[in-house]
């Protein structure tokens, strides 16, 4: 087992990577407590109704953010392995993806209120529960967009501008909330339904944000538009790929979901008090989250680096499998020669 034993220089490496990382997980999760202690003191009608919206949101939309993970690994491994032809393919089809999620997570939002009133929630929070998930649907796409933009950027090792991208959007939704929340500045008070509305114009800031802070970095997978990245075949492949961790995440959601729908049964202020709890609780839950994005990303580029190199032996047990590289094919990169026979015909 001494051999498997990590050397400190990769955990310096990972815990570089896994801070900022951690960072931006918590301001995430900052962003729903903010809207949590803005909307909390409206009245519980509306906090419950945060806490339904957001439970229907991410119920859609859980299984979409599992499909676009699988960027980090994929990217991570195709950049280790010298293929930047291929990352650049992946980052953008990773953009087709986003769009096509965005749609279904949309339409899936859509019937909001027969979903609620079926599963016997409190009437006097369904109608604000409504006005909050439609209010969330304009900002869905930026939402993708974002996970694409982070994903890329952590598989090459560059989290700052994510990093600042997200505490800026968590300030701009602090002053979105007091504004529409509350009724500021001239602006008609929306309680719940603002709260929306902020996070929606947050999301597009945020991903606007990130593509400015990072084009440096980015603009290499952007431009130009890489030939055959609309096929479908490379797509469904991807597709196939992020599949599991989607299904992962929605089991584990659901979960959550059917804590949340339980809570409103009990009435809208239990729901309530649910969601204080579920947001504080989040902040501990996103460290080994942040920790764990780190490692995968630092052992897949690892592994592509190793086999493309030459500096290691050929994977024995599960990892001798094919891994999909970004482009859509099958076969991992098993050597500095088939790497550039491939990008030769790319």
């Amino acid at each position: 087992m001494r051999g498997f034993r990590p050397a400190r220089d990769d955990f310096a490496k990972i815990l570089h990577l896994a801070l900022p990382v951690v960072g931006v997980q918590l301001g995430i999760v900052a962003m729903g407590l903010v809207d949590t202690m803005m909307v909390g003191r409206v009245s519980p009608a509306d906090l419950a109704a945060v806490a339904l919206g957001n439970l229907f949101f991410f119920a859609t939309a859980i299984f979409g953010l599992g499909v676009l993970l699988a960027l980090d690994p994929v990217v991570a491994q195709a950049v280790g392995a010298g293929e930047r032809e291929a990352a650049a393919r992946g980052v953008q089809r990773g953009l087709f993806l986003a769009f096509f999620l965005a749609v279904i997570t949309s339409l899936a939002l859509a019937p909001a209120g027969p979903v609620f009133r079926t599963a016997g929630q409190p009437a006097e929070v369904i109608p604000i529960a409504v006005g909050y998930a439609h209010a969330l649907i304009p900002g869905t796409p930026a939402f993708f967009l974002f996970i694409v933009f982070r994903q890329s950027l952590l598989a090459v090792g560059r989290v700052a501008p994510i990093l600042w991208s997200t505490l800026a959007a968590n300030l701009l939704n602090l002053f979105l909330n007091w504004v529409l929340v509350w009724g500021n500045l001239g602006v008609p008070r929306l309680g719940a339904v603002g709260s929306a509305w902020g996070t929606s114009l947050a999301r597009w800031f945020l991903a606007a944000a990130i593509l400015g802070a990072a084009w440096p970095h980015l603009r290499p997978f952007l431009r130009p538009w890489r030939s055959g990245v609309a096929r479908l075949r490379p797509l469904v492949r991807m597709l196939l790929l992020g599949t599991p961790i989607g299904v992962q995440l929605q089991l584990e959601w659901g979960a959550f979901a059917a804590t949340g729908l339980l809570m409103g049964l009990l009435g809208a202020e239990a729901m309530a008090g649910h969601q204080i709890a579920v947001n504080l609780a989040s902040f501990a839950f996103m460290i080994p989250i942040g920790i764990g994005a780190a490692a995968a990303c630092r052992i897949s580029f690892l592994m592509a680096w190793k086999i493309s190199t030459g500096a290691a032996s050929r994977p024995t047990g599960p990892m001798r499998k094919p891994c999909m590289t970004v482009d859509g094919s099958r076969d991992s990169p098993r050597s500095a020669r088939a790497i550039k026979r491939r990008n030769a015909v790319a």
